[in-house]
């Protein structure tokens, strides 16, 4: 094979490796999986997100605390640039978190940002070595009803299934919730 191309392929490779890395984080969290996390990181890893900074672990461990019905990440513009063994990778994020307060109710929260990612290859494995979070723009709202309840409300039946953030999510068991069978 040309060694132009076998180094271009060799390049795509890894950029598709560091890009599966950062989908992976981000469905972490929107799991509440903490080993998924950790497999995005190298485990003396650094993460500068403001809320939590220092080893990545703290990030980690707060978010083993955190009490959100529903997260959902959505990572895009990803831009890798690769030197050797370590590259640097700028991702966009847009994140919605629907969090009930402790006095009652729920808010909605829609965050911007970006990851300034340092990625290095350790053992054949591209994970990130550092992490800062560039916040770029933020709401918080009331939580407003849903469009499922209008459904059910309107006499329709609760036929959805909804995303959860433990092992019983779908994506884990692969397999329709009880009542949902053909």
């Amino acid at each position: 094979m040309d060694k132009d191309l076998e180094a271009g392929l060799r390049d795509l490779l890894s950029k598709q490796e560091i890009t599966e890395v950062l989908y992976r984080a981000s469905r972490a969290v929107d799991r509440g999986d903490i080993a998924m996390m950790a497999s995005c990181f190298h485990s003396d890893a650094t993460d500068y997100r403001g809320v939590v900074n220092g080893p990545a672990e703290n990030a980690r461990n707060a978010l083993k605390g955190i009490k959100i019905n529903v997260t959902h990440h959505v990572t895009t513009n990803v831009s890798i640039e690769l030197d050797g063994d370590v590259a640097k990778a700028e991702s966009y994020v847009t994140a919605f978190h629907h969090v009930e307060k402790p006095e009652g109710g729920a808010r909605d929260e829609l965050l911007r940002a970006r990851y300034l990612d340092r990625f290095e290859r350790r053992d054949g494995k591209w994970k990130i070595a550092q992490r800062i979070t560039v916040w770029d723009w933020s709401g918080i709202w009331p939580s407003l009803p849903t469009w499922f309840e209008s459904v059910v409300a309107a006499g329709g039946e609760d036929r959805f299934i909804y995303s959860r953030r433990d092992e019983r999510d779908v994506y884990y068991t692969n397999q329709l919730p009880e009542g949902f069978e053909p």
